[in-house]
C-alpha cells in the first residue's frame, strides 16, 4: 500500500493505484511556462554559475514565474481556445491515393504555456509508440510568454526518445503538404478508439490537447504499458540541465535524498484560489508535516513568491529555507528555470506539491522516472 498525504489527510491506496494516479492525475489548472531561447546555451550546453551572483528573479509574466505560479488566468483561456488545426471535411480521405508505407504521426505544437505543452506531447509520443509510428514535430513555434521559438527537444533528449520511436521534424511548407492527406483527428482524444481509425495512412492529432493526460487513452493493458515504458525511460530532460541542478544543490550544500522538496503556488493564499485557509494556517501546515517527516532537514522550495513574501519568512523562522530562484544569473533563461526547479526540488528525499498543479505533477513524475529504484526517495503523495 501507499500513503497520500494531504495536509487535509491522508488516504491509503495500493502501490498500482499510486502508478496510474501518477500517470493520469485529475485535470490539473493550466500553467504556463517558458522564456527566452536555449540557443546561448546549445549545443555546447549550460554553463553553470559559479559562485552564484546576487540572484534576479526573472520579470513579471515570464514563462519561468507563470509555470511555477500555475498562471491559469491567460493560459487556461490558450489551452482551450487554440485551435487544433482540426478539418472534419479531411476525415473523408481516398485510402488509395494517400496509403503511406512509412505511417506517421503529426503533432502540432499549441500555444499554451510549457506545462500544458508536456502534457500534450506525451499524447503524441504515447500514440506514436503504441501504433508503433513515426511522429512528425510541427516546426518550432512560439509558446505563451516566450519571445523566441520553442522546440521540444530544446529540453527533451532526444536520443533517449529515438530509441523507442522514430521522430521528424516538419520543415516549413513541407511540413504543411500532410494537410492533403493526413486523417484528421477532431474527436477528443480520450474518446477515440485508435484501431477503428483508417490504418494505411497518416494521422494529424492537432495540437494533441487533453487535461487527462495519455494515461486516459483508450488502450489495451499491453498498449498502455508500451506507452508507460516510453514514459518512463524515453521522455527526460537533457543531460545537462541535470548536471546544472546538481551543481547547484552541491553549492548550498544539499545531496540528493538529504533535504526536502517542496512547490509552493503563491496564489493558493492570496485568494485567486479561494483558498479555505490563511497563510498562518498554511504554514503551520507545512511546519507540522515537517516534523513528522524530518524536522532537521533544509527545506528546499520552487515558487513564485519572492523572498521577502511574508509566507517565505514565516516558513524560514521554523525551518531552514532555501530559494531555487536564489541560485540563477540573470541570463539562464526561462527553459534551463523550469528544467532545473523540477530536477532540484525532485532530488529531494521527500517532495510536498501544491494541489492540482500540473508543474508538481511534472516534479512527481520526474521523480519516479529518476529515483524509482533508489531506498532513500520517499514517493508519498504529500500536498498543501
Amino acid at each position: 500500500m501507499v500513503l497520500l498525504a494531504t495536509l487535509r489527510g491522508v488516504v491509503s491506496v495500493s502501490v498500482k493505484e499510486h502508478a496510474t494516479l501518477l500517470q493520469a492525475w485529475p485535470p490539473p489548472h493550466a500553467l504556463a511556462a517558458h522564456g527566452p531561447s536555449l540557443s546561448q546555451r546549445l549545443p555546447g550546453g549550460p554553463t553553470p554559475s559559479r559562485g552564484f551572483p546576487t540572484p534576479v528573479l526573472p520579470t513579471p509574466r515570464s514563462a519561468w514565474l507563470a509555470a511555477v505560479a500555475d498562471d491559469e488566468q491567460e493560459d487556461v483561456s490558450l489551452f482551450k481556445t487554440s485551435s487544433t488545426g482540426c478539418d472534419s471535411s479531411k476525415k473523408e480521405i481516398v485510402a488509395d491515393n494517400c496509403s503511406s508505407s512509412d505511417r506517421k504521426v503529426y503533432f502540432k505544437r499549441g500555444t499554451a504555456g510549457f506545462n500544458n505543452g508536456r502534457i500534450a506531447f506525451e499524447i503524441a509520443v504515447a500514440i506514436a509508440a503504441v501504433t508503433g509510428r513515426t511522429l512528425v514535430i510541427g516546426p518550432s513555434s512560439h509558446i505563451a510568454h516566450v519571445a523566441s521559438e520553442f522546440d521540444e527537444f530544446m529540453v527533451w533528449d532526444r536520443g533517449l526518445l529515438e530509441e523507442f520511436i522514430n521522430v521528424k521534424f516538419g520543415v516549413g511548407a513541407q511540413y504543411y503538404m500532410h494537410d492533403q492527406c493526413g486523417f484528421h483527428i477532431c474527436e477528443q482524444l480520450t474518446r477515440v478508439d485508435f484501431e477503428s481509425l483508417p490504418q494505411n495512412v497518416d494521422w494529424d492529432l492537432g495540437i494533441a490537447q487533453d487535461w487527462n493526460g495519455y494515461g486516459k487513452l483508450q488502450f489495451s493493458s499491453d498498449q498502455m504499458e508500451i506507452a508507460k515504458q516510453v514514459f518512463m525511460k524515453g521522455l527526460l530532460y537533457r543531460d545537462e540541465f541535470k548536471v546544472a541542478a546538481l551543481q547547484k544543490l552541491e553549492s548550498l550544500g544539499l545531496k540528493p535524498g538529504g533535504f526536502v522538496g517542496m512547490h509552493i503556488r503563491r496564489g493558493d493564499f492570496v485568494g485567486s484560489r479561494n483558498s479555505k485557509h490563511s497563510p498562518i494556517d498554511i504554514v503551520a501546515g507545512i511546519v507540522a508535516k515537517l516534523k513528522d517527516l524530518d524536522q532537521s532537514s533544509p527545506l528546499l522550495v520552487a515558487t513564485d513568491a519572492s523572498p521577502d513574501d511574508e509566507i517565505i519568512q514565516e516558513l524560514s523562522r521554523s525551518v531552514k529555507v532555501h530559494l531555487t530562484q536564489d541560485l540563477y544569473a540573470a541570463e539562464d533563461d526561462d527553459f534551463a528555470r523550469i528544467t532545473e526547479d523540477t530536477l532540484m526540488v525532485g532530488f529531494g528525499k521527500h517532495f510536498i506539491g501544491s494541489h492540482r498543479s500540473s508543474f508538481s505533477e511534472g516534479i512527481r513524475e520526474m521523480r519516479i522516472k529518476l529515483h524509482k529504484e533508489d531506498p532513500k526517495f520517499d514517493f508519498v503523495r504529500y500536498e498543501i
